[in-house]
């Protein structure tokens, strides 16, 4: 199987739990993301999916388009994608 394994990513504003995103503990701005197969793929876009998230994975906390690495898809069943866009979920490399 081609692509990479991505281990420590770090799920800001939310937490992955049982396959799926749901809302952060509280007091809890961070939380760990298990281990992620990263692979590209061309697709065309179709409609937007209605359990899809697509969280940005940024190199460092400040988010600006300069530290942007790529997107990825993120299950979320429980909740509409458009929460997790509204509360800034995204996945960091570090917290620093």
């Amino acid at each position: 199987m081609e692509g990479v394994y991505v281990r420590e990513l770090i799920l800001e504003a939310c937490r992955w739990h049982k396959n799926t995103l749901e809302a952060a503990r509280p007091r809890e701005m961070f939380s760990p993301l298990p281990l992620l197969h990263v692979t590209a793929i061309n697709k065309k876009k179709s409609g937007d999916d209605k359990s899809v998230y697509s969280c940005p994975v940024y190199k460092y906390q400040k988010r600006t388009d300069k530290y942007l690495i790529f997107r990825v898809n993120l299950n979320s069943e429980s909740e509409p994608p458009s929460k997790w866009k509204l509360k800034g979920v995204a996945l960091l490399c570090a917290r620093d």
